[in-house]
Protein backbone atom coordinates (compact mmCIF):
# COMPACT_ATOMS: atom_id res chain seq x y z
CA UNK A 1 0.00 0.00 0.00
CA UNK A 2 1.35 3.38 -1.06
CA UNK A 3 0.28 5.21 2.11
CA UNK A 4 1.72 2.52 4.39
CA UNK A 5 5.09 2.82 2.67
CA UNK A 6 5.10 6.62 2.90
CA UNK A 7 4.24 6.42 6.62
CA UNK A 8 7.76 5.09 7.21
CA UNK A 9 9.50 7.85 5.24
CA UNK A 10 10.95 11.04 6.71
CA UNK A 11 11.81 14.30 4.94
CA UNK A 12 13.57 17.52 5.90
CA UNK A 13 11.26 20.25 7.16
CA UNK A 14 11.94 23.72 5.78
CA UNK A 15 10.71 25.37 8.99
CA UNK A 16 12.06 22.99 11.65
CA UNK A 17 15.29 22.06 9.87
CA UNK A 18 14.89 18.45 10.98
CA UNK A 19 13.56 15.22 9.52
CA UNK A 20 9.82 14.70 9.95
CA UNK A 21 7.19 12.27 8.71
CA UNK A 22 4.29 13.18 6.44
CA UNK A 23 1.96 12.65 9.41
CA UNK A 24 4.04 15.16 11.41
CA UNK A 25 3.70 17.62 8.52
CA UNK A 26 -0.08 17.13 8.33
CA UNK A 27 -0.47 17.62 12.09
CA UNK A 28 1.10 21.08 11.66
CA UNK A 29 -1.17 22.20 8.79
CA UNK A 30 -2.15 25.85 8.93
CA UNK A 31 -5.88 26.61 9.14
CA UNK A 32 -7.46 25.83 5.78
CA UNK A 33 -4.37 24.03 4.43
CA UNK A 34 -5.05 20.73 2.66
CA UNK A 35 -1.89 20.31 0.57
CA UNK A 36 1.57 18.93 1.38
CA UNK A 37 4.10 21.27 -0.23
CA UNK A 38 7.62 20.37 -1.28
CA UNK A 39 10.61 21.71 -3.19
CA UNK A 40 13.18 19.41 -4.74
CA UNK A 41 16.87 20.04 -5.30
CA UNK A 42 20.38 18.91 -4.39
CA UNK A 43 21.25 21.09 -1.39
CA UNK A 44 18.90 21.92 1.53
CA UNK A 45 20.69 25.23 2.16
CA UNK A 46 20.12 26.34 -1.44
CA UNK A 47 16.50 25.26 -1.30
CA UNK A 48 15.94 27.37 1.81
CA UNK A 49 17.20 30.45 -0.04
CA UNK A 50 14.99 29.77 -3.08
CA UNK A 51 12.41 32.44 -3.96
CA UNK A 52 9.96 29.58 -4.48
CA UNK A 53 9.46 29.06 -0.73
CA UNK A 54 9.90 32.56 0.70
CA UNK A 55 6.16 33.22 0.78
CA UNK A 56 5.42 29.87 2.43
CA UNK A 57 7.96 30.29 5.21
CA UNK A 58 6.87 33.88 5.84
CA UNK A 59 3.32 32.58 6.43
CA UNK A 60 4.73 29.74 8.56
CA UNK A 61 3.58 27.12 6.04
CA UNK A 62 6.10 24.30 6.03
CA UNK A 63 7.76 23.06 2.83
CA UNK A 64 9.43 19.65 2.68
CA UNK A 65 12.88 19.69 1.09
CA UNK A 66 13.29 16.73 -1.27
CA UNK A 67 17.00 16.18 -1.91
CA UNK A 68 17.04 12.54 -3.00
CA UNK A 69 16.69 11.85 -6.74
CA UNK A 70 14.18 9.07 -6.01
CA UNK A 71 11.79 11.70 -4.59
CA UNK A 72 11.24 13.05 -8.10
CA UNK A 73 10.04 9.63 -9.24
CA UNK A 74 7.69 8.45 -6.50
CA UNK A 75 5.91 11.80 -6.25
CA UNK A 76 5.15 11.60 -9.99
CA UNK A 77 3.74 8.10 -9.62
CA UNK A 78 1.35 8.96 -6.80
CA UNK A 79 1.14 12.58 -5.71
CA UNK A 80 -1.18 12.18 -2.73
CA UNK A 81 -1.03 10.83 0.80
CA UNK A 82 -4.08 9.90 2.88
CA UNK A 83 -6.28 12.11 0.72
CA UNK A 84 -3.95 15.13 0.71
CA UNK A 85 -2.31 16.33 -2.48
CA UNK A 86 1.50 16.49 -2.54
CA UNK A 87 2.44 19.49 -4.66
CA UNK A 88 5.69 21.17 -5.71
CA UNK A 89 5.86 24.86 -4.80
CA UNK A 90 7.08 25.48 -8.37
CA UNK A 91 3.49 25.08 -9.65
CA UNK A 92 2.09 28.27 -11.12
CA UNK A 93 -1.45 27.81 -9.78
CA UNK A 94 -0.54 28.15 -6.10
CA UNK A 95 -2.32 30.96 -4.27
CA UNK A 96 -1.24 30.98 -0.64
CA UNK A 97 -4.17 31.08 1.74
CA UNK A 98 -4.57 34.48 3.35
CA UNK A 99 -5.56 35.16 6.93
CA UNK A 100 -8.70 37.21 7.55
CA UNK A 101 -6.54 40.23 8.44
CA UNK A 102 -4.60 39.88 5.18
CA UNK A 103 -7.84 39.55 3.21
CA UNK A 104 -9.02 42.83 4.74
CA UNK A 105 -5.79 44.65 3.87
CA UNK A 106 -5.78 43.11 0.39
CA UNK A 107 -8.97 44.97 -0.52
CA UNK A 108 -6.87 47.95 -1.53
CA UNK A 109 -4.50 45.86 -3.66
CA UNK A 110 -4.65 46.04 -7.42
CA UNK A 111 -6.46 43.08 -9.00
CA UNK A 112 -4.39 40.87 -11.29
CA UNK A 113 -6.00 42.35 -14.42
CA UNK A 114 -4.44 45.69 -13.49
CA UNK A 115 -1.14 44.15 -14.51
CA UNK A 116 -2.18 42.97 -17.97
CA UNK A 117 0.02 45.59 -19.68
CA UNK A 118 2.93 44.57 -17.45
CA UNK A 119 2.66 40.85 -18.27
CA UNK A 120 2.12 41.61 -21.96
CA UNK A 121 5.27 43.73 -21.95
CA UNK A 122 7.31 40.87 -20.46
CA UNK A 123 5.83 38.47 -23.04
CA UNK A 124 6.76 40.85 -25.85
CA UNK A 125 10.37 41.17 -24.67
CA UNK A 126 10.96 37.50 -23.75
CA UNK A 127 9.04 35.92 -26.63
CA UNK A 128 9.57 32.17 -27.01
CA UNK A 129 11.88 32.07 -23.97
CA UNK A 130 8.78 31.77 -21.77
CA UNK A 131 5.55 29.82 -21.98
CA UNK A 132 3.63 32.53 -20.13
CA UNK A 133 4.00 35.49 -17.77
CA UNK A 134 1.83 35.65 -14.67
CA UNK A 135 1.46 37.62 -11.45
CA UNK A 136 2.73 35.60 -8.51
CA UNK A 137 0.61 34.76 -5.47
CA UNK A 138 3.56 33.41 -3.46
CA UNK A 139 6.60 35.68 -3.91
CA UNK A 140 7.37 38.15 -1.13
CA UNK A 141 10.91 39.55 -1.53
CA UNK A 142 12.15 38.35 -4.93
CA UNK A 143 11.14 40.06 -8.20
CA UNK A 144 10.41 36.88 -10.14
CA UNK A 145 10.67 33.10 -10.29
CA UNK A 146 10.19 30.32 -12.81
CA UNK A 147 7.17 28.04 -12.56
CA UNK A 148 5.48 25.20 -14.42
CA UNK A 149 1.83 24.44 -15.11
CA UNK A 150 -0.17 22.21 -12.78
CA UNK A 151 0.03 19.21 -15.09
CA UNK A 152 3.58 19.77 -16.33
CA UNK A 153 6.73 17.90 -15.37
CA UNK A 154 8.59 19.27 -12.35
CA UNK A 155 11.65 21.39 -13.23
CA UNK A 156 14.14 19.13 -11.45
CA UNK A 157 12.68 15.96 -12.99
CA UNK A 158 12.91 17.48 -16.46
CA UNK A 159 16.54 18.46 -15.86
CA UNK A 160 17.34 14.89 -14.71
CA UNK A 161 15.81 13.41 -17.88
CA UNK A 162 17.83 15.83 -20.03
CA UNK A 163 21.02 14.76 -18.23
CA UNK A 164 20.09 11.13 -18.92
CA UNK A 165 19.55 11.96 -22.63
CA UNK A 166 15.88 10.96 -22.36
CA UNK A 167 14.81 14.50 -23.25
CA UNK A 168 16.49 16.66 -25.86
CA UNK A 169 15.74 20.16 -24.58
CA UNK A 170 14.03 21.90 -21.68
CA UNK A 171 10.52 23.22 -22.14
CA UNK A 172 9.72 26.92 -21.92
CA UNK A 173 8.77 27.87 -18.36
CA UNK A 174 6.26 30.29 -16.90
CA UNK A 175 7.78 33.35 -15.23
CA UNK A 176 5.91 34.72 -12.23
CA UNK A 177 6.31 38.38 -11.27
CA UNK A 178 6.12 39.97 -7.84
CA UNK A 179 4.24 43.24 -8.50
CA UNK A 180 5.24 44.60 -5.06
CA UNK A 181 8.98 44.37 -5.76
CA UNK A 182 10.55 47.78 -6.40
CA UNK A 183 12.09 46.74 -9.74
CA UNK A 184 8.77 45.39 -11.05
CA UNK A 185 6.95 48.46 -9.69
CA UNK A 186 9.42 50.72 -11.53
CA UNK A 187 8.86 48.92 -14.84
CA UNK A 188 5.09 48.93 -14.37
CA UNK A 189 5.06 52.64 -13.53
CA UNK A 190 6.91 53.44 -16.75
CA UNK A 191 4.34 51.41 -18.68
CA UNK A 192 1.44 53.23 -17.00
CA UNK A 193 3.03 56.62 -17.73
CA UNK A 194 3.84 55.64 -21.30
CA UNK A 195 7.57 56.14 -20.79
CA UNK A 196 9.58 54.35 -23.48
CA UNK A 197 12.65 53.10 -21.66
CA UNK A 198 15.02 50.88 -23.62
CA UNK A 199 16.79 50.10 -20.37
CA UNK A 200 13.63 48.37 -19.17
CA UNK A 201 13.84 45.94 -22.10
CA UNK A 202 17.25 44.83 -20.90
CA UNK A 203 16.05 44.80 -17.28
CA UNK A 204 13.27 42.36 -18.19
CA UNK A 205 15.82 40.03 -19.80
CA UNK A 206 18.07 40.34 -16.75
CA UNK A 207 15.19 39.47 -14.40
CA UNK A 208 14.48 36.38 -16.50
CA UNK A 209 18.15 35.35 -16.55
CA UNK A 210 18.34 35.69 -12.77
CA UNK A 211 15.20 33.57 -12.35
CA UNK A 212 16.83 30.87 -14.52
CA UNK A 213 20.04 30.94 -12.47
CA UNK A 214 18.15 30.66 -9.18
CA UNK A 215 16.26 27.65 -10.52
CA UNK A 216 19.42 25.98 -11.86
CA UNK A 217 18.31 26.42 -15.46
CA UNK A 218 20.81 27.42 -18.18
CA UNK A 219 21.02 31.08 -19.20
CA UNK A 220 20.16 31.47 -22.88
CA UNK A 221 23.04 33.85 -23.69
CA UNK A 222 25.72 34.14 -20.99
CA UNK A 223 27.61 36.85 -22.87
CA UNK A 224 24.53 39.05 -23.12
CA UNK A 225 23.73 38.32 -19.47
CA UNK A 226 27.18 39.50 -18.36
CA UNK A 227 26.83 42.69 -20.41
CA UNK A 228 23.39 43.45 -18.96
CA UNK A 229 24.68 42.92 -15.45
CA UNK A 230 27.65 45.21 -16.07
CA UNK A 231 25.40 47.88 -17.56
Amino acid sequence: DHDKLLETCIFRSGIKGEMISLDDYISNFKEGQNTIYYLSGDDPAKLLSSPQIEGFLKKNIDVLLFTDTVDDFWVNVNSNYKGYAIKSVTRSDIDLEKTEQEKESAKDEKPADEYVKLTEYFKEILGDLVKDVRISKKLTSSPACLAVGDGAMDIRMERFLIEQKQLMTASAKIIELNPKHKIIEKINQDIILGNKNVGNDELVKLIFDQACILEGEPVNDTGAFAKRLND
